[in-house]
């Protein structure tokens, strides 16, 4: 009993790494969750928590089942917009969405980290200075900042979301603070995407700035400081 209740919160476990990338995938993880905790709840009626798993399974699978799903039509909108800046909104809206969803559901926390790092990302290569920011292009650094610490917030185990919080206060002028950042994480280990710790990752994204040429003029001293510490073994 307890092999099969540990495989069915597994299952819980592989659904939130797919909810916001393949819903699909999620779906049968969360299908054969609901298929053990069904089970066990049936040999144990009164185990409180198989009942509680039960019914947190079924109430996120009744979510994606619905046709007109917001989170699900988000993420196919997402998907196939060719414009940066409308993508980068609708990240926005998005993120709105799975912030409901958290307040009833928690274990999306994970989910809206992820979408908060996407939203990150592609807002490093849109963003300007605050005395050029319009209604029509909102993003800036500081709002790049804002988005990682809510998600570092929802979810400490993401890798990511920490590798993008220096650059974000290096860019707005935080020389200082984003140094310290650097100097925290830059020999930890990372052990994703091939990057062994987080200076790989550091040195990469610095590259991908500038070969974009989104580093800001002003920062172009501060950046080289940063590289040059990166390459000090």
């Amino acid at each position: 009993m307890e092999f099969k209740n540990g495989l069915a919160i597994s299952y819980i476990k592989l659904a939130t790494i797919y909810l916001e990338t393949d819903p699909s995938k999620a779906r049968v993880y969360l299908q054969e969750s609901e298929k053990h905790f069904s089970a066990l709840h049936e040999a144990s009626p009164l185990n409180a928590q198989f009942k509680q798993y039960l019914d947190i399974v079924r109430e996120i699978l009744a979510i994606l089942n619905q046709p007109e799903d917001a989170v699900a039509q988000l993420n196919a909108r997402i998907q196939n917009e060719p414009d940066s800046l409308t993508q980068y909104q609708l990240y926005g809206a998005l993120c709105d969405s799975l912030r409901e969803m958290v307040l009833e559901y928690p274990e999306f926390k994970t989910v809206l980290a992820d979408a908060l790092n996407s939203r990150v990302w592609l807002g490093f290569f849109l963003a300007v200075p605050s005395d050029r920011v319009t209604s029509s292009h909102p993003v800036t650094w500081a709002a790049i900042e804002a988005d990682v610490r809510e998600g570092m917030a929802l979810d400490p185990e993401n890798k990511y979301l920490p590798s993008n919080l220096a650059p974000a206060l290096l860019f707005q002028g935080k020389k200082d603070a984003a140094l310290a950042e650097y100097k925290k994480l830059m020999d930890k280990p990372f052990g994703v995407q091939g990057y062994p710790t987080y200076r790989e990752a550091f040195l990469d994204d610095l590259n991908a700035f500038e070969k974009a040429g989104i580093i800001p003029a002003a920062r172009a001293a501060d950046v080289a400081a940063v590289r040059k510490l990166l390459l000090k073994k």
